[in-house]
């Protein structure tokens, strides 16, 4: 998928996948080369993958998943990723003669979705999050008990009734105040977002 996501190029992929699935495939790999596109077709495109349990699914990122093939490549059950490689940046963007960034109705939605769907995939929500809203700032905390990590956010940590068993960290460099999360795939890696390089 080395291209924009458009609903014509996410109709060819889907087509392209389901052939695969009916072909007996066991593992689908979506070679991503791409800029982001079109929300709503992001999101069916992630449907797809979420709904296909029959087959193993893995993103390989070579140079980038930025915006919706960032959120595309979440979806998928294992991220393999260029160390150098760029994903994240995934801030909605109204088109037009002025783009903006989008309303907080339309980015509240698509924050929460980006958060299932990183859940859902045993990765980080608070950093999938920070991909989407440019005001979360998300730092790593230790459970003093067992040493386990985990990334969450300032609203996360206000509403925590047990933050007394964990030690709060720094904050992540790249998910910092007016800032996108995007990271290289070492780092992705490293912070739980990717599996492999």
């Amino acid at each position: 998928f080395h291209e924009a996501i458009t609903p014509l190029s996410g109709a060819l992929l889907k087509r392209r996948f389901k052939q695969a699935v009916e072909d007996g495939a066991e593992i689908i790999v979506l070679d991503i080369n791409s800029p982001g596109g079109y929300v709503s077709t992001t999101l069916e495109l992630v449907e797809m993958l979420e709904a296909a349990e029959s087959v193993q699914t893995i993103a390989y990122i070579e140079r980038e998943a930025i915006s919706g093939a960032a959120l595309l490549s979440l979806a998928a059950d294992k991220i393999a990723i260029g160390p150098n490689a760029l994903i994240g940046d995934a801030g909605m963007i109204m088109m037009g003669e002025d783009a903006a960034f989008v309303p907080e109705k339309e980015r509240s939605y698509l924050a929460q979705r980006v958060r299932a769907i990183a859940t859902k995939a045993g990765r980080p929500p608070s950093l999938a999050e920070a991909m989407v809203d440019k005001d979360l700032i998300v730092f790593k905390a230790i459970n003093k008990k067992d040493g386990s990590v985990q990334y969450f956010s300032e609203r996360e940590w206000k509403s925590m009734e047990d933050t007394d068993k964990w030690e709060k960290g720094k904050p992540v460099r790249e998910a910092g105040e007016k800032t996108f999360f995007t990271a290289t795939g070492a780092r992705a890696v490293e912070l739980g977002l990717a599996d492999i390089t």
